[in-house]
């Protein structure tokens, strides 16, 4: 992110710490806001791998688990990049800018994910650059967000839809439930030039209340997308996250790296654990939130035993004494609801967990 745009955003009430927002009221207030009202939010906190050049769509088939070939300058796809092994060493959105694939990921991944697919680029007329300062990018989400766009470019009429103008490429994400639950509010990501981003950020917020990443970060998990995060690297398999849920992984494209494991438990294997939804209170403090990749635990005989592991969480609100959050968790597949699991025994606490509904359904549902 540029200091020029971080100027901006400071001066237009942004929290800035380490070179990316944090909020713009209180973290609390950010998420209420986007489960309630029509909301913009900074994302050049998030890493941006760009991949170009001549071999640039036939190196990432061979390497990614979804379908390159439908990435164009209409329509985007989710996926991930994986060992040999089958783990995700990254989760991203991919779409394609120009000529250029973009792979848009969780801060902090660019450097691994570029290492290990750095092994494998030099056999092919392509390069991969690290694009974070290529573009500014902001997200939209609510119910009058695709009103809003209107005013600044062409409307992505379908989830994973693209459009494109000379300033502004605009992707539609699956949405997220409103605060009613009743609703899915759509969703979007912008990819702006330097020069406009200024301009549409102040357009926008004449209706949208900005805030910080958490906000951001919870519409994700409400969505149930699992991503991978730093602590997280090389800890899943994308069965794990759902990914054959939502359309995440290629069965059909060939072979990718990893697609060997991938596709023996999409066929062959019993999948024991996957992703779930849950309500939990925790921390009295930020400083104190639990990392992706904690362990999830059940008591038996009155000892924990680890049953799961915590994939990402977010803020909701605060009381006076803890956190309200959402998680996203991997839980054994079968009634997970009948047994009572708790995010930690660290320091002789348990914090319980309530489990809720995805947005879409898996296998144990069809």
């Amino acid at each position: 992110m540029t200091n020029k745009w971080l100027e901006f955003l400071s001066q237009a009430g942004a929290t800035i710490h380490d070179g990316s927002v944090v909020r713009f009221a209180s973290t609390e207030e950010d998420a209420q806001a986007c489960l309630n009202s029509t909301i913009i939010s900074d994302l050049s906190h998030l890493d941006l791998l760009a991949i170009e050049g001549d071999d640039a769509e036939s190196f990432l088939q061979g390497q990614l688990t979804c379908d390159v070939s439908k990435v164009n300058e209409h329509s985007l796809q989710t996926g991930a990049y994986c060992t040999p092994k089958g783990r995700m060493v990254t989760s991203f959105r991919a779409l394609k800018i120009d000529k250029t694939y973009c792979l848009l990921m969780e801060p902090g991944l660019f450097q691994s994910t570029q290492t290990t697919l750095g092994k494998y680029i030099v056999f092919s007329k392509a390069e991969i650059k690290n694009a974070r300062n290529d573009f500014i990018i902001l997200g939209l989400a609510g119910s009058e967000a695709a009103n809003l766009l209107k005013e600044i470019c062409p409307v992505p009429d379908t989830v994973n839809s693209v459009t494109q103008t000379d300033t502004i490429t605009c992707a539609r994400i699956a949405g997220s439930p409103s605060g009613s639950g009743t609703d899915i509010n759509p969703r979007f990501i912008l990819f702006c030039n330097q020069g406009s981003a200024c301009s549409i950020w102040e357009k926008l917020t004449n209706n949208a209340v900005p805030v910080g990443k958490n906000a951001w970060h919870l519409l994700d998990i409400l969505s149930g997308y699992g991503q991978i995060e730093e602590t997280t690297v090389e800890q899943f398999l994308p069965h794990n996250l759902n990914y054959q849920n939502i359309d995440a992984v290629s069965f059909n494209k060939g072979c990718f790296t990893g697609q060997e494991v991938i596709a023996r438990m999409h066929y062959r294997g019993k999948l024991k654990s996957r992703l779930f939804l849950a309500d939990i209170e925790t921390a009295d403090s930020e400083n104190e939130m639990p990392k992706p990749g904690s362990g999830l635990f059940i008591k038996e005989e009155g000892n924990f035993k680890r049953h799961g592991e915590l994939v990402n969480i977010a803020i909701v609100e605060k009381s006076a004494e803890h956190y309200d959050c959402k998680m996203l968790a991997l839980l054994p597949s079968s009634n997970p609801g009948e047994t009572p699991v708790f995010l930690s025994n660290e320091g002789g606490s348990a914090l319980p967990m309530k489990i809720m509904d995805l947005p879409y359904k898996t296998e144990s549902q069809k």
